[in-house]
């Protein structure tokens, strides 16, 4: 009988102890894969964050050179504009500033004849005059301007009947090729004719 009691009371201990290796198998179990869970976790999402940044950073650029490729070429567009209406509005002063000396040198043309030849002259310059003041830079609308006003007055002479020879149609012209030379310098500075080109390396 007391054998008995000792095989149970044996068995009794042994349950115990394996009931209590069994929890601590089970709390040990549950922590592993959980530190295990958190850890794989945390690696996808530091992935995950440096492609964000990766991506924010690339699309920043691209945005700055596509801004920087617009201005170049929005700058380009209005050069070649300029460049365009420069040659035209000189065209324009040389060519009426020509009928104005062949008109001086005329002796033959009426008083009536010489003043509407004269103004038909520098007609075609105003609307070119008008384009100047809203497209051309404003160091070369002013010069652009006194030349205008200098060619006027001559205009003006040639329209009143003076020569060529005369003093004051020859001061006229002088102070019309001074303005005119203000104005080209003017001109090659705004579109950088002076500049040295770029050499691509």
């Amino acid at each position: 009988m007391e054998g008995a009691i000792a095989a149970l009371a044996g068995t009794a201990d042994w349950a115990s102890e394996r009931s209590s290796w069994l929890a601590e198998r089970s709390a040990f179990g549950t922590l592993l894969p959980c530190w295990h869970l958190s850890y794989l976790l945390a690696m996808p999402w530091t992935t995950l964050a440096s492609a964000v940044v990766g991506a924010l950073i690339a699309t920043a650029s691209a945005a700055l050179l596509d801004r920087s490729r617009w201005r170049r070429e929005q700058d380009d567009r209005l050069i070649s504009a300029r460049r365009l209406l420069y040659s035209e509005y000189l065209a324009c002063l040389s060519q009426a500033r020509n009928d104005f000396r062949s008109l001086a040198r005329n002796q033959t043309v009426g008083p009536i004849e010489r003043e509407s030849s004269a103004r038909d002259s520098l007609a075609p310059c105003y609307g070119v005059r008008y384009q100047m003041s809203i497209t051309a830079a404003s160091n070369v609308f002013v010069a652009s301007e006194d030349a205008f006003r200098r060619l006027r007055d001559v205009r003006d002479l040639a329209a009143a009947g003076t020569l060529a020879g005369d003093e004051a149609y020859s001061g006229g012209r002088a102070e019309n090729e001074v303005a005119l030379t203000r104005l080209r310098d003017a001109m090659r500075l705004d579109l950088g004719a002076d500049r040295e080109p770029t050499v691509a390396r």
